[in-house]
């Protein structure tokens, strides 16, 4: 194992400030570069609409989204109701295997987050 390598291993804060202190990540890009990202559309069994494979370096997310639209009440016509919901597969989260196919608390912030992207002003036309 060369000094680096030790370095990263035993001390990251301090491996990691090495670069922080030039700028770059310790890829080479600059602290302000993300890693290139891919979408494919269409991904689920038979080219699902809502379905989606994004890409951001190695790390791969398979996304679906399902619309149901429903009647508002009588007394409030022009509203209506957005529930995120997001579910993880058997390889997310902390215990491999434990959280699949269910909610997870580490999918709480991120079903907010989409929430408030989705809410905000005139994105969705309300």
């Amino acid at each position: 194992m060369d000094t680096a390598s030790a370095l990263r291993r035993l001390d990251p804060a301090t491996y990691l400030s090495h670069f922080v202190a030039k700028g770059v990540r310790p890829d080479g890009r600059a602290l302000d570069h993300s890693r290139p990202w891919t979408h494919r559309t269409g991904t689920l069994a038979g080219g699902a609409a809502g379905s989606a494979i994004v890409q951001l370096g190695r790390t791969r997310v398979l996304c679906r989204a399902v619309l149901r639209a429903g009647q508002p009440p009588a007394s409030a016509p022009d509203s209506g109701d957005v529930d995120i919901q997001i579910v993880t597969p058997p390889l997310c989260g902390r215990h491999h295997g434990v959280r699949g196919g269910r909610k997870t608390t580490e999918g709480l912030p991120l079903e907010a987050l989409a929430e408030q992207a989705l809410l905000r002003p005139r994105l969705l036309g309300f």
